[in-house]
């Protein structure tokens, strides 16, 4: 599904640098973006960074025409879209303020430091 490609989509942009340079771990979609396509890391980045918002933007599509179909107020498919939104949302979330993927050489520092700027901007 849409969600799911985006869940694991950003989850390969986040876990590349401990997944393939620390753990040499091939199986990445930013590692497989760059061999296949013979690309660099940049490159590979923001394709799979554009990978990831086609599959975001396609679930909102989705999310909402079936949502418009639903009839007003409580339904259990309604309670069901939202909590894709939020395993969306958490995902980022953790992977961008947990230390989990944190690492003083990654490629990606900016990508946290911009997750928390717009964190403190939203408050």
């Amino acid at each position: 599904s849409a969600c799911a490609r985006t869940v694991g989509f950003f989850n390969d942009i986040v876990s590349y640098p401990k997944e393939v340079l620390r753990h040499s771990n091939p199986n990445n979609l930013v590692h497989v973006l760059m061999h296949e396509r013979d690309i660099d890391l940049h490159e590979a980045l923001l394709v799979a960074a554009d990978l990831t918002n086609e599959a975001a933007h396609e679930q909102l599509r989705l999310s909402n025409r079936i949502a418009s179909r639903l009839p007003a107020g409580p339904h259990p498919v309604r309670e069901y879209l939202d909590a894709m939104r939020a395993w969306q949302r958490g995902n980022i979330d953790f992977s961008l303020e947990g230390s989990r993927y944190a690492a003083r050489w990654s490629p990606l520092a900016d990508l946290t430091l911009r997750s928390q700027e717009a964190r403190h901007e939203a408050a």
